[in-house]
């Protein structure tokens, strides 16, 4: 993702490609044209003639879909998943900049699309408290922060993050996003250190920081930590969509696999489509050597793999099941 100047970082940032959906323009000249809406910004509708992109821009048009413009932008996310994502973004725009209220609106605009569970879900909640309960200076630094890991410059982000921190300690957004970046930068017991922080302050995301938390002491080492820190994830959130199979990765690496299959088995009660479940569950059979099952789980791994093109577990899955084959022989 390329850096943009700050003023134009909402509209580049806020195109989606959904599938197309026909519209009715009325442009300002009395024109009027029927088009399969292929993509859509703040300031443009594209559609596709023959394979070649065409756009007609907001300052041409009247109406779309008897909307204005901006309403038919807005109205869109209804159609476009990525939607969401795109108002993330440009919130992120807004909150380097210091714009922190425009951020807070783009953040609720998001919100009230986002029901697939997307990763942004959580510092989405973290952020929109912020114009509301902090300093310019702390929020445009954590906006700034999270708009360099959103570019892959995870150290600079946690410079950002890091000063944010000294300039209100008693704040848990900040500690929380040193966390994300130390956790991302390998420096595990850092973020173990940030997240403990974040959670004695948080206020309302106990599962959530109960699970991070959780995560960085397994990518730590530190099973039994873990454990205790995905417990708690589970009695706040009993349906957590992915407690479940990080615990059974904890009993994995402690060598336990019939106490992995029985949070495996949990882990797809909730989520059946869980593909790594079956996979991690046909794993542990394998250890048992209970091949009859390890190969019926692999299979239904394979499944889910293939419908969701993941050619890398796939190839996984292949090598295991001819494994299997060769010790039933």
């Amino acid at each position: 993702m390329r850096f943009f100047v700050i003023s134009t970082f909402y509209f580049l940032f806020s195109i989606f490609s959904p599938s197309a959906w026909a519209a009715h323009i009325v442009f300002k000249d009395g024109k009027t044209k029927d088009v399969p809406v292929a993509a859509c910004t703040d300031r443009y509708v594209q559609t596709d003639v023959a394979g070649v992109a065409v756009k007609y821009y907001f300052d041409e048009i009247a109406t779309i879909d008897s909307l204005s413009p901006r309403e038919f932008f807005q109205a869109s996310g209804k159609y476009a998943p990525q939607y969401p994502r795109s108002m993330y973004l440009a919130a992120l725009g807004f909150g380097a900049a210091g714009d922190l209220d425009q951020a807070r609106v783009s953040l609720e605009e998001a919100a009230k699309y986002d029901t697939s569970g997307l990763p942004l879900a959580l510092p989405g909640r973290v952020l929109a408290d912020i114009p509301k309960t902090i300093s310019r200076q702390y929020g445009t630094l954590l906006f700034s922060g999270l708009r360099d890991y959103e570019a892959k410059n995870v150290k600079r982000a946690l410079v950002q993050f890091q000063e944010a921190v000294e300039s209100n300690p008693d704040y848990f957004a900040g500690h929380y996003f040193c966390g994300s970046a130390l956790y991302s930068s390998g420096d595990y017991a850092g973020a173990v250190a940030s997240f403990k922080q974040a959670q004695g302050l948080e206020h309302g995301l106990d599962a959530e920081l109960s699970f991070y938390l959780g995560q960085a002491y397994f990518a730590a080492g530190d099973n039994q930590n873990a454990l205790r820190s995905f417990d708690q994830t589970a009695v706040l959130v009993p349906g957590h969509r992915q407690v479940y199979l990080s615990m059974g990765l904890v009993y994995m690496a402690l060598k336990q696999p019939q106490s992995a299959v029985r949070y495996f088995i949990q882990a797809l009660r909730i989520d059946p489509q869980n593909a790594l479940a079956y996979y991690y569950m046909a794993e542990c059979y394998y250890q048992s050597q209970d091949y009859e099952k390890s190969r019926e789980n692999f299979n239904k791994a394979a499944k889910l793999f293939e419908k969701s093109g993941d050619a890398a577990m796939l190839a996984k899955v292949s090598d295991y099941l001819s494994k299997i084959i060769f010790e039933k022989n």
